[in-house]
C-alpha cells in the first residue's frame, strides 16, 4: 500500500472512532429521560452521522441536539469523504501522482533507477517513474519523493508528466535503453535556454566516450557512472601517491585483482590521477583469470587503456585465478615483481562479493605466511553501506572493505566542489585569453566534451593538495577542498614549488590527453585526427603554456582559500608537520613527559605557525622514551590546539618481540624481564587508548619481504640493521627531532649524528 492511501486509512479510521464515541455519549445522554429508546437506538443514529442523515439537523421541538452530536455530525461526514478519497487514491493513485507531479517545479525527473542514482540525487525533489517490482527493491525513498508506478516504455517520462523539471535522470541499468529513451526525450524536445539539464546513466565506457558522436543533441549531456564514482571514491580515500611516499616508495605500484567494470575505472582513475613530482610514473599490476577475456573487455569498454604506457604508465598482466594464489607457482611472477617494485595497494573487485572476500582471505594468508604482499588489500563489497573505504590503519596489510551501495555526505559535496572548481578554473582560463572573452567560450556554452579537461582538473586538486604538502583533517577524506588560509597563502608564494606543481598539472594533462587518443605533433592542433603540439616535457614548453598549468595550479589552491574563509572554523587542509621521535628504552615516565611538553613549547616558541599545521609524529614504537614520548607529544597537541595528531609507528617487528629483545637489553633476569615486557605492554595499551581522544594512528610493517619474526630474533644482526633503516626513514622523512640521550645510548647517538648529516633544522636533544 503505498504512502497516500496509507495516510487516509489513518484519517479515516480515526474519524470514525471520535464519530462512534462522541455519538454514542451524545445520543445516549439525548434520549436518557425517554424509555423508548436504548443504546441500539443511540447506536444507530449514531452511525448515521456517517452519511449526514437528516437526524442531525431535524430535532425534536425544544430540545437542541448536544455538543457531542453536533461535532459527531461532522466527523461522520469527514470519516466518509476521507475513506472515498481514500479509496479513490488506493484504485486512481497513480493517476493522481501524474497530475500532481504536472505542477511540480525544480524536482529531479528518474526514468528508470537505481539505490546509486537514487542516492546520488537524495537531496533533491525526486519524480520517479519505476516499475512496481523495481520500486519494491529500493531503500526507503525521501518523504517527497513521487513515484509513478507503471511499464517503462520508450516514450514514458516525455509527456506533460514531467512539470517543470531542473533535470532529467535516465538512470536504468542498461545503458543502451537509456541512450534510446534520451533520443526520444530529446526528439520530442526544442533545445532552449530553459530546457532541462539531461544526465543518464552510462556503464559503458566505450558509450560514454563517444556518445556525442551518436548524436549532437547529446553534447551537453551529463553522464553519471556507478563503477566511475566507486573507483573516484576509492583513490580519494586511498591517496595513493601520499600512502606511496609515506611508505618511501619511489612509485604507485597497484595491483588489481579481477578486471570487471569497477577495476576498469581505478585503473583510468589512477592513471589520470597518481601524479607528483617525488614520485616515478604509476605501475599497474592487472590480474585475471583469462587474460584473453580482460584484453577484449579493455578493448570493448577503456580502449584508452592501452594508452597508458604512451601516458608514461607501466602495465603488467597476470593470468592468475587469485583464488589459487596461496597454492599456484603463477603466482611467483607477482612476487617477483614485488621485489623490484614495491606495492602500494591490492584492490580486489571481481564482480561478487563473495568470490572477493575468498581473494581477500587468500591474499591475506600470503601475507601472514610468507610476508609478502605488504600493502592494504581494498576489498569491493557491494553490501557495505558506503562507497568510500574507511581510513587505512595498517599500510602494509589487513583488508579494507569499498564500494558499497551508498554515498555520504562528504561523496555529494565533492561532487559540487568539482563541479564549481572546474568552472573556476576554465573562467581562470578565460580571462588570460582574447579581452573581452569570446562569449561562445562561456562555461554553459560549452559541450560536456569541452568541459571534461576542467573536470579532470579539478578532480586531482585532492592529489594537488598532497603534493603541496597539505594533509585532510583527520576522519575527513576531503574536507571541502577548504586549505587553512596562510598555509595556503604561503604556498602561492613558494615560486620554486608553483613550478614544481605546475609540472605535475602539465604532466597529468598530458596522461589524460594520451589516454584520449591525442599525439604528439610539431605542428599545428587538429582535434579531429586528435593531433596536439603540447604533448612534450613541461620543460620544453613555451612560457604561455606553462603559464596554463600555473593557472590551474594556483586557482585550485585559491579556491581552497576562500572555501576555508567561507566557514574558517570548519575542518580543512593543513600543512602536515613531522616531529620523529628516537630515545632509549628505559626513562622515567613522568620526566620524559615534562621534557617533551618542555621541547614542545620550546618548537612552537621557535616556529609559532607550528600550531596551525598537521602534526605527524613518527617513532620507531619501541618501549621507554618512543612510545611515552610519542603520547606526552600527542597530548601536548591536543590540549594546545583541540585537533588530534597523527602517529605513524614504523615497526622493525611485531611489538611483543620487540618488547622481549628490549626487555632483554634492560633487565638481568627472568623476573626483571617478565616485569619489564609487563610494563612495555602497558606502554602500548596507552599508545593504543589515544584513539579513543581522537588521535590517527598508523602502523607500518618495515621488516624485509620473506622475514619473519622468527627470523629477526633468530639473527639479531639482521635485527639491528632492521632498527638503523627504521630510523633512517624517520629521518628522511621528519621535518624535525626529538632526542633523548641522557642515559647515552649509543642507537640515539648514531641517529642524531645521521640527523645532522642531512642538514635540517637542529634537533631537540634531551
Amino acid at each position: 500500500m503505498t504512502r497516500i492511501p496509507r495516510l487516509t486509512l489513518a484519517i479515516s479510521v480515526g474519524l470514525l472512532g471520535v464519530t462512534l464515541v462522541l455519538g454514542l455519549w451524545g445520543w445516549s445522554q439525548y434520549y436518557a429521560a425517554d424509555p423508548r429508546h436504548n443504546f441500539f437506538d443511540a447506536l444507530y443514529h449514531t452511525l448515521l452521522a456517517i452519511t449526514g442523515d437528516y437526524t442531525y439537523v431535524v430535532v425534536e421541538e425544544g430540545k437542541p441536539l448536544n455538543l457531542q452530536i453536533e461535532i459527531a455530525r461532522f466527523t461522520g461526514f469527514m470519516a466518509t469523504i476521507s475513506a472515498i478519497f481514500g479509496v479513490a487514491a488506493l484504485f486512481l493513485h497513480n493517476q493522481i501522482m501524474r497530475l500532481v507531479a504536472t505542477w511540480r517545479k525544480d524536482h529531479i525527473v528518474i526514468v528508470g533507477a537505481s539505490d546509486f542514482v537514487l542516492d546520488t540525487y537524495k537531496r533533491e525533489k525526486i519524480t520517479l517513474f519505476e516499475t512496481e517490482e523495481n520500486v519494491t527493491r529500493f531503500a526507503p525513498l525521501q518523504p517527497d519523493t513521487i513515484v509513478l508506478v507503471g511499464p517503462l516504455t520508450k516514450s514514458t517520462a516525455t509527456g506533460p508528466t514531467l512539470g517543470r523539471p531542473k533535470a532529467v535522470v535516465f538512470g536504468g541499468s542498461d545503458t543502451a535503453q537509456n541512450v534510446e529513451r534520451a533520443q526520444i526525450w530529446l526528439s520530442e524536445r526544442e533545445e532552449t535556454d530553459e530546457m532541462p539539464e539531461l544526465i543518464l546513466q552510462v556503464e559503458d565506457g566505450s558509450v560514454a566516450r563517444d556518445l556525442q558522436l551518436f548524436s549532437g543533441k547529446f553534447r551537453k549531456a551529463k553522464l553519471i557512472s556507478r563503477s566511475d564514482t566507486i573507483a573516484r571514491a576509492l583513490i580519494t580515500s586511498m591517496a595513493p601517491t601520499d600512502l606511496a611516499k609515506t611508505r618511501a616508495q619511489d612509485h604507485v605500484h597497484l595491483v588489481l585483482i579481477g578486471l570487471g567494470s569497477v577495476n576498469l575505472a581505478v585503473a583510468e582513475e589512477a592513471a589520470l590521477r597518481c601524479h607528483d613530482h617525488n614520485l616515478g610514473p604509476l605501475r599497474l599490476t592487472i590480474i585475471d583469470v583469462k587474460i584473453d577475456g580482460a584484453h577484449a573487455r579493455i578493448r570493448r569498454e577503456r580502449p584508452k587503456l592501452y594508452d597508458l604506457e604512451r601516458a608514461g604508465v607501466t602495465v603488467k598482466f597476470i593470468e592468475l585465478d587469485a583464488l589459487e594464489c596461496c597454492s599456484s607457482d603463477r603466482v611467483k611472477n607477482l612476487l617477483d615483481d614485488e621485489a623490484k617494485f614495491p606495492i602500494t595497494a591490492l584492490v580486489v573487485s571481481t564482480g561478487n562479493d563473495t568470490r572477493n572476500t575468498a581473494i581477500a582471505m587468500r591474499l591475506r594468508q600470503l601475507q601472514t605466511e610468507r610476508m609478502c604482499l605488504r600493502a592494504p588489500i581494498f576489498m569491493r563489497s557491494d553490501s557495505l553501506a558506503s562507497v568510500s573505504a574507511n581510513v587505512v590503519r595498517d599500510l602494509t596489510s589487513g583488508v579494507v572493505p569499498f564500494g558499497g551501495s551508498r554515498l555520504d555526505d562528504e561523496d555529494l559535496e565533492l561532487d559540487r566542489l568539482y563541479h564549481d572548481l572546474a568552472e573556476a578554473i576554465h573562467e581562470r582560463w578565460r580571462a588570460l585569453g582574447k579581452q573581452p572573452p569570446d562569449p561562445d567560450t562561456a562555461w554553459e556554452k560549452l559541450s560536456n566534451l569541452e568541459q571534461r579537461p576542467n573536470y579532470r582538473a579539478a578532480l586531482s586538486a585532492v592529489e594537488l593538495f598532497y603534493a603541496a604538502g597539505f594533509v585532510p583533517p583527520v576522519g575527513r577524506r576531503v574536507a571541502g577542498l577548504r586549505v587553512f588560509g596562510q598555509a595556503a597563502n604561503d604556498t602561492l608564494g613558494d615560486d620554486d614549488l608553483i613550478l614544481k606543481l605546475s609540472e605535475r598539472e602539465h604532466n597529468r594533462w598530458m596522461a589524460e590527453r594520451t589516454m584520449e587518443g591525442y599525439q604528439r605533433t610539431d605542428g599545428y592542433r587538429d582535434d579531429e585526427k586528435k593531433l596536439h603540439p603540447l604533448i612534450q616535457p613541461f620543460g620544453d614548453l613555451p612560457e604561455a603554456e606553462k603559464l596554463k598549468d600555473e593557472v590551474n595550479v594556483k586557482e585550485t589552491i585559491s579556491r581552497g582559500i576562500e572555501q576555508y574563509e567561507a566557514a574558517d572554523n570548519a575542518p580543512c587542509w593543513r600543512m602536515r608537520r613531522r616531529i620523529g621521535l628516537v630515545g632509549p628504552l628505559t626513562v622515567d615516565a613522568k620526566k620524559t613527559g615534562e621534557d617533551v611538553l618542555g621541547a614542545f613549547n620550546q618548537l612552537i616558541a621557535e616556529e609559532p605557525g607550528l600550531a596551525d599545521c598537521d602534526l605527524e609524529i613518527m617513532t620507531p614504537n619501541a618501549p621507554g622514551f618512543d612510545r611515552l614520548g610519542a603520547i606526552a607529544l600527542a597530548t601536548a597537541w591536543k590540549a594546545r590546539t583541540d585537533r588530534p595528531a597523527r602517529l605513524l609507528l614504523l615497526n622493525v617487528a611485531d611489538p611483543a618481540l620487540v618488547d622481549r629483545i628490549a626487555a632483554e637489553h634492560v633487565a638481568d633476569d627472568e623476573d626483571a624481564r617478565k616485569a619489564a615486557v609487563k610494563r612495555m605492554e602497558s606502554e602500548t595499551e596507552t599508545l593504543s587508548a589515544l584513539e579513543a581522544d581522537g588521535h590517527l594512528i598508523r602502523t607500518v610493517d618495515c621488516r624485509p619481504l620473506g622475514i619473519s619474526n622468527a627470523d629477526l630474533d633468530h639473527d639479531r644482526t639482521a635485527y639491528g640493521t632492521g632498527i638503523e633503516r627504521v630510523q633512517d626513514r624517520i629521518l628522511a622523512q621528519a621535518d624535525m627531532m626529538i632526542f633523548d640521550h641522557e642515559n647515552g645510548a649509543s642507537w640515539t647517538q648514531k641517529a642524531i649524528t645521521r640527523w645532522a648529516a642531512l642538514e635540517k633544522r637542529e634537533a631537540i636533544v634531551l
